[in-house]
């Protein structure tokens, strides 16, 4: 959850709009991105739908002494949600963006994107696990220079 300065900032800088929690979860077995908005009604972000469900957002936490994690709950109404879990196999290898955006124009506000680490669907909530995982562990180069792979720079 944003935390209540952020929330206050916000209301300062749009004191007649309303600031919305979205997510859109992708998947490279998935033909098309699930867009929801923490809402009755859906709302256009960025150009796109995002279907309006209630959410509970538990935002990534900013603890030094470990990666961050976050989780999402969706009330499991309907089978779209459900059905999409299943095609991409519980959505391992998935990412999830976390969208803040003013209701009154659509625009993203502030967004972040993490590793799904797993999901779990019961017969009341859908929930899904985040975290950075194997991005904060990629090397950030494919070659390091050393000695070996170029002996020519030592």
């Amino acid at each position: 959850m944003p935390s209540a300065a952020y929330r206050r900032v916000a209301a300062a800088a749009h004191p007649d709009d309303t600031l919305l929690e979205a997510v859109e979860l992708t998947h490279p077995d998935a033909p098309a991105p699930v867009r929801l908005v923490n809402d009755a009604q859906d709302h256009t972000i960025d150009g796109a739908t995002y279907t309006g469900l209630r959410m509970a957002l538990v935002w990534p936490d900013q603890s030094e002494d470990r990666r961050p994690r976050a989780r999402i709950a969706v009330d499991n109404v309907g089978r779209v949600l459900t059905q999409w879990i299943e095609a991409t196999r519980g959505l391992v290898g998935g990412r999830i963006r976390f969208i803040h955006a003013l209701a009154s124009t659509g625009a993203v506000e502030a967004s972040v994107t993490m590793d799904v680490a797993g999901a779990s669907v019961d017969a009341s909530t859908v929930s899904i696990e985040l975290g950075f995982g194997l991005s904060l562990t990629d090397r950030a180069v494919t070659l390091r220079h050393t000695p070996t792979t170029s002996p020519g720079l030592f």
